[in-house]
């Protein structure tokens, strides 16, 4: 291996670990974002949809350079452009960077895992949320229909006591 290749190697290490550190604050963020969704505390779901459209951004930003590391290492190397996967990179570097690489590839699957994982808890917060809001107005609605005049153009006053409370949700 010439010494551009295993400088890009390096690069690239440090680039898939800059990979794992996004990926973990983005599981951060779920986490943050399910407590959120729990309190129904808007403002600060607001502030976490900003905190993980930035790193969704940093996230795409390194796949970008990661990309443009394993094409410039693939032609390093002979072109093997057909090898541009994460095997095929293994197969490029020297034996020590490629067991660094498989550390790496492994944390990486596991923390993507974990976010699709909270994704589609956090989702499902949110849709049953969103049905026990509906429920609850088209309960309200129900409700709250006009009762019928008792004199001229008076009905009677809503009374103490009386408060409407939707125990499915």
């Amino acid at each position: 291996m010439t010494f551009d290749a295993a400088a890009t190697a390096g690069q690239l290490v440090l680039c898939l670990k800059e990979q794992a550190e996004q990926f973990r604050i983005f599981l951060d963020l779920l986490v943050r974002q399910r407590e959120a969704l729990m309190a129904r505390t808007t403002s600060e779901l607001e502030r976490i949809v900003a905190e993980q459209e930035q790193a969704i951004a940093a996230a795409r930003r390194l796949e970008q350079h990661r990309r443009a590391l394993t094409a410039r290492l693939a032609a390093l190397n002979g072109g093997h452009e057909g090898r541009l996967d994460l095997a095929g990179i293994k197969e490029l570097v020297a034996a020590s960077d490629a067991s660094r690489l498989d550390q790496l590839f492994e944390r990486l699957g596991d923390l993507q895992r974990e976010i699709e994982r909270r994704q589609k808890l956090n989702r499902t917060l949110i849709e049953h949320s969103m049905r026990c809001t509906t429920e609850t107005l088209q309960w309200m609605a129900r409700r709250v229909q006009p009762q019928p005049t008792y004199g001229q153009g008076h009905t009677p006053p809503a009374g103490p006591g009386r408060l409407a409370v939707n125990r499915r949700c």
